[in-house]
C-alpha cells in the first residue's frame, strides 16, 4: 500500500468525523426555535443553548470514542 493510499484514507475518515460532528449540530438548531416558543426563552438562551451543545460534544467525544474501543460500538 502506498503512502498516498493509506494518508487518502486517512483523510476521508477525519473528514467523516468533521461531518457528522456538523451534522449534530444541523440537527439540533433548526429545533431551537420550536423549543424557545414552547419554554418561553429569548434568544441568548438559544445561544446558550448551542454553545452547551458544542461544549458537550467537545467533552464526550474523546471518552465516547474510549468507550466504543474498550466496549464495542453495538454494545454503546
Amino acid at each position: 500500500m502506498s503512502m498516498l493510499t493509506r494518508n487518502r484514507g486517512a483523510m476521508l475518515l477525519l473528514m467523516l468525523n468533521i461531518f457528522l460532528a456538523f451534522m449534530g449540530i444541523g440537527l439540533v438548531v433548526p429545533v431551537l426555535p420550536k423549543f424557545i416558543s414552547e419554554l418561553g426563552m429569548n434568544g441568548s438562551s438559544m445561544g446558550l443553548m448551542v454553545a452547551a451543545f458544542a461544549l458537550t460534544q467537545l467533552l464526550l467525544s474523546p471518552l465516547a470514542g474510549k468507550w466504543s474501543d474498550r466496549y464495542g460500538r453495538k454494545k454503546m
